[in-house]
């Protein structure tokens, strides 16, 4: 199963990796214009994970740290029963 986007990050890598490699600048814009419609469906992964990861996941992290401190906290504020 992994973890949330980590199956649009393997196809990223996928996608990226012949560009990467290439050394040769013609080749590499040649592969770059070939592959346009890969690399727009990657750009829009790309958005959508970076928004899971910076907003829904640092809130969801946020409100356990908060919970976990509220934990600690029961008995002062008289929620031991």
């Amino acid at each position: 199963m992994g973890y949330p986007g980590g199956e649009e990050i393997r196809d990223c890598r996928q996608t990226l990796r012949p560009l990467v490699g290439e050394k040769n600048s013609l080749r590499f814009l040649k592969r770059f214009v070939e592959n346009k419609d890969a690399l727009q469906d990657l750009e829009e992964d790309y958005q959508d994970l970076n928004n899971f990861w910076l907003y829904t996941c640092f809130r969801e992290i946020q409100i356990l740290k908060a919970l976990n401190h509220l934990k600690g906290k029961r008995y002062s504020l008289g929620l031991n029963a």
